[in-house]
């Protein structure tokens, strides 16, 4: 029986299958899809993430069949295949009418009037009897695998629950849950925190009055904040409760969907954001996201859409679920969520997302929805098609080179991203202008763009995260006093520190300005013009490019700041600037490269002399230089690896 697991290699965690490394490059699609590609010459790396039928169809009852079919035929088409199964943990509906009493409750109507959030009728994650049933549906399914001819193939599992299994709350958009399980389930976790509140979540009026520029006062709203608070830490420790089961049974992988960056620009329902629970968690080993649907088109970053810093920290890995539409996507409904317009463009996009895996020492699986979807007809499979077959074998061979080389990351700057910030800002009003919007998707879109290579790190990780010459904190709102005293700390070393938004104003006494100036070391004027959104602060007087400096710091009340003033300012802490011409860097692990965001002549620089071999064509294409430059169109990839 194959056994997988995460074990160090070269200065990163990677995926060892048998005791020998193996990049993870996976396919995500269906037994015939894979046959389809077989057609055409594909080999591909033997790794797959697939989507059985549901086996948990009842109360009590369940029914393999069609579960333990898919996946025997998955090892007909590819008798080599490991496979790692994608499971849903939500309650069948004869379980639900049996239970009216389980189900989630929402503050406001309408709840079925975009089925696209999952709809409204779903058991509440506070709901023990349902918490029972699950955890007994899922035991069932592993002992069942554990018996059946495929079963050794099965590596791991990808446990989901809540919308499309990526523990987002099912139609979190209208403010779930005010059920009686999950008002108890809060009721008694205030009391073993000694918290003398009633169980009341703040209603949606309450969550958009603010104190000062969008954001809470924390000694006024202890109620709202101890409320968010608990919201996110029973999905974190639900999923960790069904990780530990599939350990104690199996002993395989744990994959789950968690941890995004927060760039939906809805309430805060939707997101992630107990991650640090989950990170800290041993049963979860690999967590993962679509990356980020804000930049997908041509010319876009689609960055990984994520913590990857802080899940190396903890020896876990990224992998990133591509499930961008080929010009191959079906149907009117795919083409709505279709960027490209040419086959040229779809394997440039495609490898994009292979390259953001690569430069990370991270994982990723193509999801070919087509096939898994529309799959009554291979011809509306994504990827049925020779350039794409060839671009899968050769990011194949590149990504099983790849584990023979120095997989650290070289960046110098470190982005820094606090999960509680949305606890202490006004509720999204689902606007581009936006604070969360304008933190977690413009800003981030910028510092792609600024030509020098970044780590995403989680607040609650500081005290672990290695040294770098600038650190960017995206929205430390709020701040313990230990907090705001390990940032300061990094200063006086000699770091650049940088801050957008309201940056230390909040800590447990309340809305400070002082406090804010003393963690920026400045002294703040701010403009009596109101600001472009009710959730900004003022601008800044005297500040014409929107950026205040004193020292090794700067601030922006902003955000964003364009590309050219972030390369500006990281060069002044020492930074090594990649690339001037705006384009998305591409670097880390051995190699550097770009996706386009225009054409012309592309110039990528190194901080020392260095071999340099196109990984696309295998060709070298310098040698011993610390400068290459290339003419280049709107939209491609550029992938190099360096050898020093």
């Amino acid at each position: 029986m194959p056994t997988a697991e995460l074990r160090p290699l070269n200065g990163a965690p990677a995926l060892w299958i048998d005791g020998a490394p193996a990049f993870p490059l996976l396919l995500m699609s269906t037994p015939e899809g894979v046959r389809e590609l077989q057609r055409l010459g594909f080999e591909g790396s033997h790794l797959y993430t697939v989507d059985p039928p549901n086996w948990w169809v009842g109360s009590d009852r369940y029914d393999f069949t069609e579960f333990d079919a898919h996946l025997a035929e998955l090892l007909a088409v590819d008798p080599q295949a490991l496979v790692i199964p994608r499971i849903q943990l939500d309650a069948p509906g004869d379980w639900m009418d049996a239970h009216p009493e389980e189900l989630i409750v929402y503050a406001t109507a309408d709840t079925e009037a975009d089925p696209s959030w999952g709809g409204s009728r779903h058991a509440s994650w506070a709901s023990a009897p349902w918490k029972a049933a699950a955890s007994n549906a899922l035991r069932a399914l592993l002992e069942h695998t554990a018996a059946q001819p495929w079963g050794p193939a099965v590596i791991g599992w990808h446990i989901g629950s809540g919308l499309y299994g990526e523990w987002h709350y099912f139609n979190a958009v209208h403010y779930p849950d005010l059920s009686k399980p999950f008002m108890q389930a809060y009721a008694d976790w205030l009391r073993e925190n000694g918290l003398e509140f009633a169980p009341t979540p703040p209603s949606v009026a309450e969550r958009k009055q603010t104190e000062w520029a969008g954001v809470l006062d924390p000694a006024r709203r202890q109620e709202t904040i101890a409320y968010f608070t608990y919201f996110h830490q029973m999905g974190a420790d639900l999923l960790g409760h069904f990780a530990r089961i599939v350990k104690e049974t199996t002993g395989g992988l744990v994959v789950a969907f968690n941890g995004y960056l927060p760039d939906a620009g809805v309430n805060h329902e939707l997101d992630h954001r107990a991650f640090e629970r989950v990170l800290a968690n041993p049963d979860v080993d690999i967590c993962a996201s679509p990356h980020t649907y804000r930049r997908r088109a041509p010319g876009g970053d689609a960055i990984l859409r994520g913590y990857p810093g802080s899940m190396r920290l903890y020896g876990k890995m990224w992998f990133d679920e591509q499930d961008d539409r080929t010009v191959l996507a079906p149907r009117a409904y795919q083409k709505n969520y279709t960027h490209v317009t040419s086959m040229a463009e779809s394997v440039e996009i495609l490898w994009r997302g292979f390259a953001q895996a690569l430069t990370h020492a991270d994982g990723l699986w193509y999801m070919d929805q087509g096939a898994l979807w529309y799959g009554d007809d291979p011809a509306n499979a994504y990827y049925r098609h020779p350039d794409i077959v060839a671009t899968f074998a050769r990011m194949t061979a590149i990504g099983q080179a790849s584990l023979a080389k120095p997989r650290l990351r070289k960046s110098e700057v470190a982005v820094i991203n606090d999960l509680r910030s949305a606890f202490h800002m006004v509720d999204s009003d689902w606007t581009e202008e936006q604070a969360l919007l304008r933190l977690n998707h413009h800003a981030i879109r910028e510092l792609s763009r600024c030509g020098v290579p970044f780590d995403m790190y989680l607040l609650s990780d500081l005290a672990q995260v290695p040294e770098y010459k600038s650190y960017v904190f995206l929205d430390a709102v709020f701040l313990t006093d230990e907090e705001l005293a390990q940032i300061k700390a990094l200063r006086e070393r000699g770091a650049q520190l940088g801050f957008f938004y309201a940056a230390g104003i909040a800590s447990p006494r309340g809305l400070s300005l002082d406090r804010m100036q003393d963690l920026l070391g400045m002294t703040l004027r701010f403009s009596d013009a109101p600001p472009p959104h009710p959730s900004l602060p003022p601008a800044l007087l005297d500040a014409p490019d929107g950026v205040a400096e004193a020292g090794n710091t700067w601030y922006c009340p902003q955000p964003p700041l364009d590309a050219a003033i972030l390369r500006r300012l990281f060069r002044q802490a020492g930074a090594h600037v990649y690339l001037e011409s705006d384009d998305n860097l591409l670097a880390g692990c051995g190699y550097v490269g770009m996706h386009t965001t225009s054409a012309g002549r592309k110039v990528l620089t190194l901080p020392s002399p260095a071999d340099w071999t196109d990984e696309r064509s295998g060709q070298v294409v310098a040698r011993n230089s610390d400068r290459f430059a290339v003419d280049a169109g709107f939209g491609e990839t550029l992938l190099y690896s360096i050898e020093r």
